[in-house]
């Protein structure tokens, strides 16, 4: 091949495989098919918990969102801090039939019913966020509200450990995580279940001397705890313990349960009954 021949070869190739490029380039916007929904929290509904009454979409905050086939997660991305919240994903699919807060991949819908996924475990949040499980029935607008399945349990600690990592609460003889179902309803809730497994939540935070006093929120199916335990752990080691034992301590859908301040006491291992007054229990 002369030269000449090879290099208009050469330059054929070049254009080739610049044009294969800009139409890459071209088409990569349209991979990426972001959807965009408004998520209402409904009048008495929180999704961060404020004794004062505040009612806000927080930082961070994800939805799962069925597309027809599995649950597609979707972030705030507007409205932070107020009652309406702007949540965008790459959705397989349009939004259909059910919502659910917060966002986990272990959500599941079939048949008429949702199979609603409580963790076990939890990072510290220091803006109040409580990730009560919240449900939203899906109609044509696009616009969720969404509703209440459980509610709260409020621990203030102060007095902890300059160790301490981990907050854990233990609901005896109860199940509290793991997959609840739930009917798609605006009254549905998720129902506390008997058992001796899935019976605790962790709040896992980084160990600071400087800081001595937090506040933990703790997600629970509908139900009574009349038999309940928290504690401090630092590592392997456990540092401190209070129980809860009086049958006033119910979990309403929409209900913040408060618990009295509470502090470690230094020694290890203190066991303090802590009992409730009905003004402790707060019906948003």
């Amino acid at each position: 091949m002369s030269d000449r021949k090879s290099t208009s070869f050469i330059l054929i190739l070049s254009l080739a495989a610049v044009l294969l490029l800009a139409c890459r380039e071209a088409e990569s916007p349209y991979t990426e098919q972001y959807t965009t929904l408004t998520a209402e929290i409904e009048t008495g509904t929180k999704a961060s918990v404020s004794d004062a009454g505040a009612v806000l979409w927080n930082a961070g905050d994800a939805i799962s969102v069925f597309n027809g086939s599995a649950f597609d997660t979707m972030t705030l991305s507007g409205g932070e801090g107020s009652a309406t919240g702007i949540f965008r994903g790459n959705m397989q699919g349009p939004a259909q039939v059910v919502a659910l807060y917060p966002a986990s991949s272990g959500h599941s819908y079939a048949g008429g019913t949702v199979l609603f996924h409580l963790p076990d475990s939890y990072s510290y949040s220091e803006n109040g966020n409580a990730r009560m499980p919240l449900m939203a029935l899906v109609s044509g607008s696009g616009n969720l509200k969404f509703r209440h399945l459980g509610g709260v349990l409020k621990v203030s600690y102060s007095g902890i450990p300059a160790q301490a990592d981990r907050f854990v609460f233990t609901a005896q003889g109860q199940r509290i995580t793991g997959d609840f179902s739930a009917a798609l309803s605006k009254t549905a809730i998720l129902q506390a279940e008997s058992g001796d497994s899935g019976n605790t939540v962790t709040v896992s935070f980084t160990p600071d001397a400087a800081v001595t006093c937090r506040t933990f929120y703790v997600p629970l199916p509908v139900g009574q705890y009349s038999d309940f335990c928290v504690t401090l752990y630092g590592g392997n080691t456990l540092l401190d313990r209070h129980n809860g034992r009086n049958d006033v301590n119910r979990i309403e859908k929409a209900g913040l349960l408060i618990m009295p301040g509470i502090s470690a006491d230094g020694d290890n291992i203190s066991s303090v009954e802590l009992f409730y007054e009905d003004d402790y229990t707060t019906q948003w």
